[in-house]
């Protein structure tokens, strides 16, 4: 029953992650739209950036 516990966490874990890395991309289209188009490359970089420096400190 313990292993099957330890699995369910580690299932939950790694959904509730892809979720965020869902929600990051979400939130870089939002802010993509209400930006002029010349700027939407510099949110488009902004928030690759949080998701390399969250890879590397995770």
């Amino acid at each position: 029953m313990e292993k099957m516990q330890l699995h369910l966490n580690i299932v939950w874990t790694v959904t509730a992650g892809l979720l965020v890395f869902l929600m990051q991309a979400g939130f870089m289209a939002l802010e993509a739209g209400l930006v002029r188009a010349k700027n939407s490359i510099h949110v488009v970089m902004k928030n690759m950036a949080d998701i390399v420096i969250v890879a590397i400190v995770s």
